[in-house]
């Protein structure tokens, strides 16, 4: 089956302003993401207002990361010499290595203006929504047909009219077997999150990682040179070994993060905290208790026989409501409770924490 494809990258214009498929697909990709991050935070009680503060972060950290990638990993010269391209992301051009380089130093400069964040907690959660909006994005490349596998060899393909090299035979649709494994990987964790009840602090993370720059590096062998520097890769690479395939900066640059995926899966720990810390519920007179790991009606994964442990999960089960402390209320951004932020501990249920 062989598919012409010709489409317009300009979804409609009105008047000087053009909408691109490419801008509307990674829009709407950050939109649903941000909805079911909502969702989340709504079902575990963080606090909406941490929420859209973090989300603004990562949406320019992503976007000027993701950028900055293209540029200097795959075009450097082009755009040194014509430097106003850099500003029309609306034209596609966004490498994800550099994106994921920016959504981390962003999220590192968010944990350091609000450090009484998990950040464990917060990057397991924010991996599901990402994968789904790297499917947006990758669809966003087959509009514009960017991004084009090498030729098929046979009548199955996509001949990209709109490609520099290749416009007239059938090339692998490489944009939708990336845009179809981030969706796996979207789904499975999705599921983890809903049906796993026994969370492992790393775990949803390392697993983003391994999969989605895994299935990158193996996906890098269907698709055309991004990079004047393939060339010199592979003239390095094989004065070492002879590869049975080429190599590519998307695979060089794809390694940390499958080996720091993988890091992550093998030390991963049970979730022990909240969104917030034992100091911050210390701040509101409530104290973190210690529970026992053993005949508390709790499974801890120990078995029946073992002497009992103490256990410093910190649940809403474990909280105790100090009534006794007084004074003018805390200063900062308050406490969770019942999906609210509350400046005093008078405001909270003594009944909900107390039982």
């Amino acid at each position: 089956m062989i598919l012409d494809w010709n489409p317009d990258r300009v979804l409609v214009s009105l008047g000087p302003v053009s909408i691109y498929w490419y801008g509307l697909l990674f829009v709407a990709g950050f939109l649903l993401g941000y909805w079911i991050m909502t969702w989340i935070c709504k079902r575990e009680n963080y606090p909406s207002g941490e929420l859209d503060s973090l989300l603004i972060y990562l949406f320019v950290g992503t976007i000027v990361g993701a950028r900055l990638g293209h540029v200097f990993f795959y075009e450097p010269q082009y755009f040194l010499a014509q430097p106003i391209e850099i500003l029309k992301i609306w034209k596609g051009g966004l490498a994800s290595h550099g994106g994921a380089i920016g959504l981390l130093l962003s999220f590192a400069f968010f944990i350091y203006m609000h450090p009484r964040n998990n950040v464990l907690w917060l990057m397991d959660r924010l991996c599901i929504p990402t994968a789904l909006t790297a499917v947006f994005i990758r669809c966003g490349n087959f509009m514009n047909s960017e991004i084009v596998g090498v030729p098929t060899g046979s009548d199955y393909g996509v001949i990209f009219r709109q490609a520099h090299e290749y416009n007239s035979v059938p090339c692998h649709p490489v944009q939708l077997y990336e845009a179809a494994a981030y969706l796996f990987v979207f789904l499975l964790l999705f599921a983890g999150y809903l049906f796993n009840k026994h969370k492992k602090a790393g775990r949803p993370l390392g697993i983003f990682l391994t999969l989605v720059f895994s299935a990158r590096m193996i996906l890098e062998v269907f698709k055309q040179s991004q990079t004047s520097l393939d060339n010199a890769i592979n003239g390095i690479i094989s004065s070492f070994v002879n590869l049975p395939f080429q190599a590519s900066m998307g695979m060089l640059l794809s390694i940390p993060f499958v080996i720091v995926g993988i890091v992550m899966i093998i030390i991963a720990k049970d979730e022990k905290v909240p969104p917030l810390s034992a100091e911050d519920l210390r701040a509101f007179g409530m104290e973190p208790e210690k529970t026992e790991a053993a005949g508390a009606g709790r499974d801890t994964g120990s078995s029946a026989g073992s002497d009992d442990a103490e256990s410093d999960i910190i649940t809403p089960d474990t909280i105790k409501l100090d009534t006794k402390k007084s004074g003018p209320s805390v200063s900062g951004d308050g406490m969770i409770h019942d999906g609210k932020i509350v400046q005093d501990p008078k405001d909270l249920d003594p009944d909900r924490f107390n039982g």
